[in-house]
């Protein structure tokens, strides 16, 4: 019905699902079918909605607040069109005199009767969006809960209902304050989700929703640039300020998010210190060298972030048959990563990179490590590998 990211007229969005247009929650039939949001009223919209005072209004927020279902979402824009930004449905609404008062200090108004808690439909196509969380308490994830944790969420609250069902390799962004008050801004391709305990501290049980994932890219900004940036603005409020949400649903262009391969981990790091070291031209090729050797492409096959990022880009197909590999108890297909030179007498110096790596079904993998394999051979796309009396194109 509506395209995200593109901007209307109301008379648009009225054609298409009627109700009026002036009030901010057109409603038709005793239903609201649409909510449309000024920002300079509503600075933390679409997550947060402040109703004022009037009969209409109140009604209109009633009425929304009782239905429940998504409502398609409209912010104005300065040049009086109405940007869609996709469905979202009320999680919480509060008439608490300190929720109205935190509201009307962030928004400068003293007419608020209510606050609405909006989140993005859980319909929506996730793969459009990057979810933005913010961090701006400064939590030492890798810390509190391990090795690759990003952010953390109660289990209770509106907080259990944000970013929920994070599909593997969901691309997230966390913003951190940096000690010189920039803000620090770290990409993650998404891999799990956990309940856990903060590790060290015995004393309290209390689990949260922990997100781990493999870290792309981080850049830093000032806050005022960070708030013009089309990758960032999303965390920020019309007048500046961090909005509220710990979690935001913001449309990024893919051609705007990080598409390489994820950094380096620390393991990652030493294994290719070592390998360079053993790869030197005047080191001899002793079999005990090339054994070493085949043991770090042995261990970059492991499960890793660098495999993840290589059966995310080319999918759990096998490279060499081309079935799909069987479907496991999560839903997803089984597959493996395969170092094309684990085996080569001569494999190339600094041969550590997605580029190197195949994806195969668990037979094929067995089966190029025991059958009679040529050594791979680099062509336009990919690599030519003589697979006993067959020639197969890898691409990657």
């Amino acid at each position: 019905m509506f395209e995200h990211g593109v901007s209307y007229t109301r008379k648009d969005i009225h054609d298409q699902i009627g109700g009026s247009l002036q009030s901010f929650l057109p409603h038709v039939g005793g239903r609201v079918v649409a909510a449309c949001l000024r920002p300079d009223y509503n600075p933390d919209a679409p997550d947060i909605l402040l109703v004022g005072t009037g009969d209409g209004i109140e009604h209109a927020a009633d009425m929304l607040v009782a239905q429940r279902n998504p409502v398609p979402t409209f912010l104005k824009l300065s040049t009086g069109g109405w940007k869609y930004v996709g469905e979202h449905a009320v999680v919480r609404s509060s008439q608490d005199a300190a929720d109205l008062a935190v509201q009307a200090r962030r928004s400068g108004r003293d007419d608020i009767t209510r606050v609405i808690y909006m989140v993005p439909s859980p319909h929506m196509d996730r793969d459009q969006f990057a979810v933005h969380f913010n961090n701006c308490q400064n939590r030492e994830h890798e810390r509190l809960f391990g090795r690759g944790a990003f952010y953390d969420l109660n289990v209770t609250g509106v907080q259990a209902m944000q970013a929920v069902g994070l599909q593997a390799g969901q691309d997230c962004v966390v913003a951190t304050t940096a000690p010189d008050n920039r803000v620090i801004f770290t990409w993650y391709s998404f891999f799990r989700e956990r309940l856990l305990c903060e590790h060290g501290n015995d004393s309290d049980s209390t689990r949260y929703r922990v997100f781990f994932g493999d870290p792309l890219l981080a850049e830093t900004f000032s806050k005022e640039d960070a708030a013009a940036h089309p990758r960032y603005s999303a965390f920020f409020n019309v007048k500046g300020h961090f909005k509220q949400q710990s979690t935001i649903l913001a449309s990024i262009p893919h051609g705007q998010r990080p598409t390489g391969p994820p950094t380096d981990s620390p393991a990652v790091r030493n294994l290719r210190r070592e390998l360079h070291k053993l790869q030197q031209p005047s080191r001899p090729k002793t079999p005990a060298t090339l054994k070493r050797v085949r043991r770090i492409l042995k261990s970059y096959e492991r499960a890793s972030a660098i495999t993840r990022y290589v059966r995310r880009t080319r999918g759990s197909g096998c490279q060499l048959r081309e079935d799909p590999g069987f479907v496991m108890r999560n839903g997803h297909r089984y597959c493996e990563a395969h170092h094309l030179f684990h085996l080569s007498k001569n494999p190339p110096p600094e041969c550590l990179g997605p580029e190197y790596l195949v994806v195969l079904c668990a037979t094929c993998h067995r089966r190029i490590h025991y059958a009679n394999v040529g050594e791979p051979v680099r062509e336009a796309g990919g690599w030519r590998v003589r697979v006993d009396d067959e020639e197969t194109l890898f691409r990657v």
